[in-house]
């Protein structure tokens, strides 16, 4: 699910958006989902900034080698 009053493509994403984006992905990342959340809230991480993390940033942010894959898998689906 996108978050709400969200811009049209990720790029225009506030912080809060994407907070709210990761949040939502509990049925993903169970419990994980609200620190990986607070981790990007952290770092400031924006639309623009999160289309642009690598793997290796998002286990910086504490993300499972598993869970990066799948972050990954889940921004292209809102992407496409």
């Amino acid at each position: 699910a996108q978050p709400p009053n969200v811009a049209e493509s990720v790029e225009g994403w506030a912080i809060e958006d994407v907070f709210t984006f990761v949040q939502g992905l509990s049925l993903d990342f169970g419990d994980q989902a609200s620190a990986y959340a607070a981790a990007m809230r952290e770092e400031a991480i924006d639309g623009e900034a999160l289309l642009d993390l690598s793997a290796a940033h998002l286990e910086e942010l504490g993300l499972s080698p598993e869970h990066r894959s799948l972050l990954i898998a889940r921004i292209q689906n809102v992407v496409v």
